[in-house]
């Protein structure tokens, strides 16, 4: 169970850093899925992946989870507006925060079904 753990923090960390650099990079070098309509489902998913990964990594800290999911959302919204050939929408956040919400609250019920939470799993560091 222990490897399982690791490599669901690894996961989350790992799609986040992939999203940092989906939002961040040109448009030439953003990896595109789909188009049109789909781009949505891009957003959405990406994010809810992305929430779930987290809830499932880290159960014991929902307001972590919270700040990090839904903090990464908005402050990359906003740092588009810096990269050329890219903008931000207050929809394309809108879409971004309802998926990551939906992750955090799929992973809630995936993490108490399949994964009880066990003290002292996934801590965080704490000062001594």
């Amino acid at each position: 169970m222990q490897i399982l753990n690791k490599l669901i923090v690894a996961g989350a960390w790992l799609c986040l850093a992939f999203i940092i650099y989906a939002t961040l990079s040109p448009i030439a070098a953003r990896p595109l899925i789909g188009g049109g309509f789909f781009t949505v489902f891009e957003r959405f998913g990406a994010y809810a992946v992305l929430g779930f990964l987290f809830r499932l990594a880290y159960p014991r800290h929902l307001m972590i989870v919270l700040i990090v999911v839904l903090g990464t959302a908005i402050t990359l919204e906003v740092l588009q507006n810096f990269v050329p050939d890219r903008h931000s929408r207050l929809l394309d956040a809108m879409e971004k925060l309802l998926g990551a919400a939906t992750g955090i609250a799929l992973g809630r019920i995936a993490g108490s079904s399949f994964w009880p939470i066990r003290v002292g799993e996934n801590e965080l560091p704490r000062r001594n």
